[in-house]
């Protein structure tokens, strides 16, 4: 009676499905989608941008549509920018793989690290912001306001630099292209006698790792700024506000 209860599992069943089992391939890690897509409304916001910048050199524009197209282009552009954010930290977890790997046999670059506002740091900034409003009072109350006035001159061209190769460095890299990509990679101890708590121990490692398109667009950025420190140009002034957005 066990014999004839046993029930027997054909053999084509089973090679069946082992042989789809085999032949089902891996599923393939999406790539990253870019953010550099073309846009007809980035576009657009970038035209009136530059556009009402040279207009209103020689014609004056209301002050309420000039304020709110230079507004509304400008959260545009900071918005879809941001989205470089949400790629960098997909690619950091793994969940794509990062687009334009080298075709030349170098390795990839090491993936962007994932960074988050934490609530601590939220809690921070106004006791930051208050600390750095006093401590420029005492500053104006103390010291000759020649020197503060440079000296903030001197920090917010500083700031605006980086600000304006961040802001510039995509449009270098489209004039050139697989050139503009390329990885300039360089670094040298520097022995210093700073406190270890804020500088590092020493020798403190100076690592500067950049693409050519950020290289030029700093050179750019450096010249911009030299020319602004000099004149204070309104309109130049305008162009490192809207490169901190």
């Amino acid at each position: 009676n066990s014999k004839t209860n046993t029930q027997f599992v054909p053999k084509t069943t089973m090679s069946s499905a082992a042989e789809t089992t085999a032949a089902s391939p891996p599923t393939p890690t999406p790539e990253a989608p870019t953010s550099t897509t073309k846009n007809p409304l980035l576009l657009l916001s970038y035209g009136l941008i530059i556009g009402l910048w040279f207009v209103t050199q020689k014609i004056l524009v209301p002050y309420v549509a000039h304020l709110l197209l230079l507004v509304i282009s400008l959260l545009y552009v900071g918005c879809h920018w941001s989205l470089v954010l949400r790629e960098e930290q997909a690619i950091s977890r793994g969940d794509v793989v990062p687009p334009n790997d080298p075709d030349d046999g170098s390795p990839p670059p090491p993936p962007p690290p994932s960074e988050t506002l934490r609530k601590e740091d939220a809690m921070q900034f106004p006791l930051m912001g208050s600390a750095s409003l006093f401590s420029l009072y005492l500053a104006f109350k103390f010291f000759d306001k020649e020197y503060v006035n440079l000296l903030i001159s001197l920090y917010f061209c500083a700031i605006g630099c980086l600000a304006l190769t961040v802001t510039c460095a995509p449009l270098f890299a489209s004039f050139l292209g697989k050139l503009g990509a390329k990885r300039l990679k360089f670094g040298k101890p520097v022995n210093h006698s700073l406190p270890a708590f804020i500088f590092g121990e020493s020798p403190m490692d100076l690592e500067v790792d950049l693409t050519l398109a950020e290289g030029f667009a700093f050179v750019a950025s450096v010249v911009f700024c030299g020319f602004y420190f000099k004149t204070k140009h309104w309109t130049m002034n305008n162009v490192l506000g809207i490169s901190f957005c």
